[in-house]
């Protein structure tokens, strides 16, 4: 029951087809992670969302990230510019040094604590193309990004399917209130059921045009 499990979300959707052909890929990186430390330098996502978000994503894109960690060095080699919000100080030193190893200028890297994390008031409303919201708080996380990233631009919620239980928890508040600004547009949600880099079980996450 426990090996099932590896290939179901926690909401208790299984992976198809298509997505174990990753099955190899995140059982190897997730072995790799645990016996040597490696780290994939992609995001920590589906990995058919990263493919999707490979095509999608444009050299001239603003991106937003809630949440630094080794998509923010994808990311800086693929967009514009990165503002990336980042809570935990180890972690933060950690990603701003592969930055700085890796000679990445196009990154603005940011420690946020508590109550602030959510908060760029800095950036215009509807400046940004995209906004991944994968960190703190995202229940505020994603109000802020629905007001940064402008009308036809992206925004992906990695987790989706986390703390089910709870509807009071910040991950599903998030997801309802992405769900009911796309109602509002009338857009459809698009989600992704699928393996992720380092670590071999299957979890959900969700990408929106609004």
């Amino acid at each position: 029951m426990k090996f099932m499990s590896r290939f179901c979300d926690q909401k208790g959707h299984l992976v198809d087809y298509g997505g174990l052909y990753y099955s190899p890929h995140a059982f190897l990186s997730a072995v790799l992670r645990k016996a040597v430390g490696h780290r994939p330098k992609k995001p920590w996502i589906s990995y058919r969302a990263i493919n999707h978000l490979s095509g999608l994503i444009c050299p001239n894109w603003r991106v937003l990230e809630y949440g630094a960690g080794m998509s923010t060095l994808w990311l800086a080699r693929r967009c514009q510019h990165v503002v990336s919000i980042e809570g935990n100080e180890f972690w933060f030193r950690t990603i701003d040094q592969m930055l700085k190893s890796q000679k990445i200028s196009n990154v603005d890297l940011r420690l946020r604590k508590n109550d602030s994390y959510h908060i760029i008031d800095d950036i215009p409303d509807h400046y940004v193309d995209f906004a991944l919201v994968d960190g703190w708080n995202r229940d505020e996380c994603m109000r802020t990004a629905l007001c940064k990233v402008r009308r036809g631009g992206y925004i992906y919620l990695d987790n989706t399917d986390q703390y089910v239980n709870n509807p009071k928890g910040h991950t599903r508040i998030a997801e309802n209130i992405l769900l009911s600004h796309l109602k509002q547009i009338g857009a459809t949600p698009t989600y992704f059921v699928d393996f992720c880099p380092a670590n071999f079980f299957v979890s959900e996450g969700l990408l929106a045009r609004v």
